[in-house]
């Protein structure tokens, strides 16, 4: 049962995201997308970004989640939609102190 609820929260939070998205910004240094967290679900430890298939998301892709210079956290894709994705928190990556919250900026690693 847990599972099937956590499978209909990412729909539900994927289709909340995907109405509320507009248009892609880029990181015009890097030519890549701008990506945020769109929705987070704290209980299940998961994040919904604006960055999906047709950005190039990919499932397993590893990025990083930053606020301001810290880094808050690693998360790993697990779904991915047209133009959002589920990123799961990898175990023991959150830093100390901090909750993630919508607007948070993922990173690709080395950037």
């Amino acid at each position: 049962m847990r599972t099937a609820t956590r499978v209909l929260a990412a729909a539900v939070l994927i289709l909340c995201a995907a109405s509320c998205i507009g248009a892609k910004e880029s990181d015009s240094r890097a030519g890549k997308p701008q990506v945020k967290v769109v929705a987070v679900n704290q209980r299940w430890h998961f994040v919904v970004l604006n960055f999906g298939s047709q950005q190039g998301a990919a499932v397993n892709t590893v990025m990083f989640l930053k606020r301001g210079d810290s880094q808050i956290a690693e998360v790993r894709i697990s779904q991915v939609e047209a133009s959002t994705a589920v990123a799961n928190v990898v175990a023991g990556t959150l830093a100390g102190g901090f909750h993630l919250r919508e607007g948070d900026r993922a990173i690709f690693p080395g950037s």
